[in-house]
């Protein structure tokens, strides 16, 4: 009797570390799988370019206050919002290289800034300013060997996001020629958002809540596009100013404000149910309900 008790004790821690050793290899295999993932979440799709009525609309009545018609180029915006994984992995490299930052990010709303990317690390990056998501832009420009999009009016790279380079960075201007990472404008946004003018601009995700999801289960709209209404709101390049009164060819806002355009995300408050609302930011600001999405110039080749 106690020699078969000994047998089956056997079986059973045997089974148990086999169970153990095969749940370690599933979730190693699926943490692996995760990160490859959301590591790869800078797909860009291709933007064909086209014209379309761009719009101020009251958010909550719906009356419209301004329009004009845009004609805007071929461009490519990212899939996705930008993961905190991929914002850590080229902060670390930037960091490295001689790129500063005032803020290093968080993971959507419940991680922890600068931290590890680990539980929350396919929900986008959020707590940085508009100031630090310049910076960020120009230094993945350079880890892929690209020109970097953002320059001081002396024509200097962008790469100090702290407060103590504030003078620079309030001059902070673009060179639209530059084959870089960069922010959206306002237009290519929104006619990203109505897939290229054909569509109404959805309403956004009026959960008061906030709870930002992986950016791989937001939903997509007809362009394939994830997140552009149910996530975060997405840091865009434009000043938030008066929009023009004709037809204008590739508009990026005004040369000088006080707020940068946000779009997308969640209703935090009653006035903001359309990622079509116009929503002008502090630069500097830093909130965990605005993260961005990349976006970059087509060749002319496929223009």
């Amino acid at each position: 009797m106690k020699h078969f008790e000994k047998i089956s004790m056997i079986i059973k821690v045997t089974f148990f570390g086999i169970l153990v050793i095969l749940l370690t290899v599933f979730f190693a295999y699926k943490l692996n799988q995760q990160y490859k993932l959301n590591k790869n979440t800078d797909v860009l799709v291709y933007i064909e370019g086209g014209t379309f009525i761009q719009l101020d609309v009251d958010a909550v009545s719906g009356k419209v206050y301004d329009s004009f018609q845009h004609t805007v180029s071929s461009y490519y915006i990212a899939k996705y919002e930008t993961t905190y994984q991929l914002w850590f992995d080229v902060l670390n490299w930037a960091e490295k290289n001689g790129y500063h930052f005032e803020n290093p990010g968080r993971e959507g709303a419940q991680g922890k800034s600068g931290h590890l990317p680990i539980r929350y690390r396919g929900e986008p990056v959020t707590s940085v300013s508009f100031y630090d998501v310049v910076v960020w832009c120009n230094a993945y420009s350079q880890l892929k060997g690209l020109t970097p999009v953002y320059y001081s009016s002396q024509g200097e790279i962008i790469r100090d996001a702290r407060d103590s380079n504030i003078i620079q960075l309030q001059n902070v201007v673009m060179n639209r020629d530059a084959d870089g990472y960069r922010l959206p404008t306002e237009g290519e946004y929104l006619f990203s958002a109505s897939c290229r003018g054909t569509c109404d601009i959805p309403p956004v995700n009026q959960d008061m809540s906030y709870l930002p999801e992986s950016v791989v289960l937001t939903e997509s709209n007809g362009l394939g596009l994830h997140g552009m209404s149910d996530n975060v709101w997405e840091w865009c390049w434009d000043w938030h100013g008066s929009l023009p009164k004709t037809t204008v060819e590739d508009y990026s806002g005004e040369k000088r404000g006080t707020g940068k355009i946000i779009l997308g995300g969640r209703a935090f408050v009653a006035d903001m149910i359309f990622s079509g609302n116009r929503v002008g930011i502090f630069p500097d600001f830093v909130n965990s309900f605005i993260g961005f999405r990349l976006a970059k110039n087509a060749s002319r080749e496929q223009e």
